[in-house]
């Protein structure tokens, strides 16, 4: 301002907050993530059907991420007691779609323990056959689930969508896979002491 107090000119401060917004936003994810294992943690003390522990784990997915279906898949197919899929479209998946997904990941290396994301599986060349994916699942996101027991169970979150993941949904996806290795483990050694008493009688 000038000697009458008059504005004669104005200062502009600008601030790179782009940091701050980014760590905002990392805490609202981790928030997301705690409060999501803490209610899938609460379920799986109160129950020992993991049908019904799986659909509230695959409905606390479809909250974080786009997602068509989820599923687990294991090398021993339907015949794990384990092994199970949730669709969000109104039609459950196929086997041959699950094979079909098991087989070209098990055609290529195994999957890493920090998870692999699949862009578009339609121009995957472990594909043998996309018309088996029946055009319902185009990009896949699969984390292992490790220590339940079962050896190259995955968990497997897929979009009828090309390109709907990133690393950011496996990053989420992980200690959800980590809390159902355990949950698996848990019922696995339950079914096992249930079956040895039958035994014993």
């Amino acid at each position: 301002r000038n000697s009458m107090g008059e504005p004669v000119a104005m200062l502009n401060i600008a601030r790179d907050i782009s940091d701050r917004v980014r760590l905002t936003h990392d805490v609202e994810t981790r928030n997301r993530q705690i409060e999501t294992i803490n209610r899938i943690i609460t379920l799986a003390n109160r129950s020992n059907d993991f049908g019904e522990i799986f659909t509230t784990v695959a409905n606390e997915i479809v909250r974080l991420m786009p997602a068509h279906a989820v599923f687990t898949m294991s090398p021993e197919g339907p015949s794990d007691p384990f092994s199970q899929s949730v669709a969000f479209d109104g039609k459950p998946l196929e086997e041959g779609t699950l094979r079909s997904l098991f087989d070209a990941v098990r055609r290529g290396e195994a999957v890493a323990p920090q998870g692999e994301i699949i862009p578009d599986l339609l121009h995957d060349s472990r594909i043998a056959d996309p018309g088996a994916l029946e055009g319902r699942i185009r990009s896949a996101v699969l984390i292992p689930i490790e220590g339940s027991g079962s050896r190259g169970t995955c968990l497997v979150v897929a979009c009828r969508d090309p390109h709907a993941y990133v690393e950011e949904h496996a990053a989420i996806l992980r200690p959800l896979a980590q809390q159902l290795a355990g949950i698996i483990g848990r019922l696995r050694l339950f079914r096992q002491v249930i079956s040895d008493s039958n035994a014993v009688r």
